[in-house]
């Protein structure tokens, strides 16, 4: 194999950088579909008599998807270093769209 064809080999810079920014941008859209959405799962969800004991209680399971973000990203970054990318991202976006499901799926606290 000649050089030439192992330096086709390897991604680009710009392939990588659209990648982990689509990457960012789906996990963003998660944390803005449910911030939009706060006042409805509130009341769903969290019912209570004062309407901002129930956007907070809204807010501290969306505060815990932010405590989790540095975690996700040490397993995430041990699964890259030892099983490449890709996998890593695959399973990051599977995990993403799983929970996403699940949230949709839970019954209201009137149920």
């Amino acid at each position: 194999m000649s050089l030439s064809a192992v330096n086709n080999l390897k991604p680009s810079p710009w392939k990588t950088v659209t990648v982990s920014s689509l990457g960012s941008a789906l996990e963003y859209y998660d944390f803005v579909i449910y911030a939009v959405f706060a006042a409805t799962i509130s009341k769903e969800f969290f019912p209570s008599d004062s309407a901002v004991t129930s956007l907070f209680n809204t807010f501290l399971v969306f505060a815990g998807g932010y405590v989790m973000r540095p975690l996700g990203g040490i397993f995430f970054s041990h699964i890259g270093h030892r099983f490449g990318r890709r996998p890593a991202f695959l399973a990051s976006m599977l995990l993403m769209a799983f929970t996403m499901i699940a949230m949709s799926l839970v019954p209201s606290f009137a149920a």
